[in-house]
């Protein structure tokens, strides 16, 4: 699998850790992202994030699994 990919937002105590992950003769890849902002807990969830699954011949999003 690909590195991790992190973007920092120090202004606002945030990052977002980006993911990938493929597996040969499988007919789909996934990216995964992952935010944290970690003031939130004054305001709300500090924590979330979000899977996008695509097909892996095309490159579209899946709105469902195969």
């Amino acid at each position: 699998m690909p590195p991790i990919l992190r973007l920092d937002i120090p202004e606002h105590r945030g990052d977002v850790d980006i993911k990938t992950a493929y597996v040969r003769d499988l007919d789909s890849f996934a990216i995964k992202i992952s935010p944290g902002f970690f003031n939130n807990p004054q305001i709300g969830p500090s924590t979330n994030g979000m899977i996008v699954l695509l097909s892996s011949k095309t490159g579209l999003v899946r709105t469902h699994p195969a």
